[in-house]
């Protein structure tokens, strides 16, 4: 199978997880997120699991749509964060970005690709 054809299976295996029963407890807090929200077990198997950390400063920030470098990053630590042969590269994924890895991992998969430009844009929806 494809590993494109992964992407809409993966989507549905974490779409999912919200119907779970109350399994993982979270190992760490946020403070946008409360055992009584629908998604709490959803949240903390993500980051039990090591898929996502959040925004930063404490916040997960459930409310806010995940952008290019997010859905990348998720990807990329689900299968395990394996090296890869960078062949595409965009100019605005510096060496600094904190999502390269994951993007050239991604676009090294044909999972990802660019805009027309040449540009990856990270933080677009």
């Amino acid at each position: 199978m494809k590993k494109k054809r992964l992407f809409p299976l993966f989507l549905v295996g974490v779409m999912s997880l919200q119907m779970m029963p109350s399994a993982y407890a979270a190992t760490k807090t946020y403070s946008d997120v409360s055992q009584k929200d629908w998604f709490y077990d959803s949240v903390s198997y993500m980051t039990e699991h090591g898929l996502m950390a959040g925004i930063g400063s404490g916040e997960f920030s459930p409310e806010s749509s995940m952008t290019r470098g997010m859905l990348s990053t998720v990807m990329y630590r689900h299968d395990g964060s394996p090296a890869y042969s960078a062949g595409k590269t965009f100019s605005d994924i510096q060496s600094d970005t904190w999502c390269r890895d994951a993007v050239l991992w991604a676009a090294s998969q044909e999972i990802v690709a660019g805009y027309e430009d040449g540009t990856f844009r990270a933080s677009a929806n």
